[in-house]
């Protein structure tokens, strides 16, 4: 039986912005087969949970002091 050694591009670091903080993740890179994740969006940086508060803060007319404010409760 014949093995085939698959030859990876190694795990170039990636962040990911939650409400818990900024998460550096390493996302591993095959050649022959790639990598798709279940956890997040492809080209994901930021949790939706984020964008939302943001984009709601946004449509209500909220200073952006006050979005500085909220984003910090994330």
């Amino acid at each position: 039986m014949v093995f085939k050694r698959f030859n990876g591009g190694g795990s170039p670091p990636r962040s990911l912005l939650t409400k818990y903080g900024e998460l550096e993740l390493l996302k591993p890179q095959f050649r022959e087969f790639p990598f798709e994740t279940q956890v997040f969006e492809k080209y994901s940086r930021v949790e939706t949970a984020i964008l939302s508060a943001v984009a709601e803060s946004y449509l209500q007319g909220v200073s952006t002091r006050r979005v500085d404010k909220i984003m910090t409760s994330f």
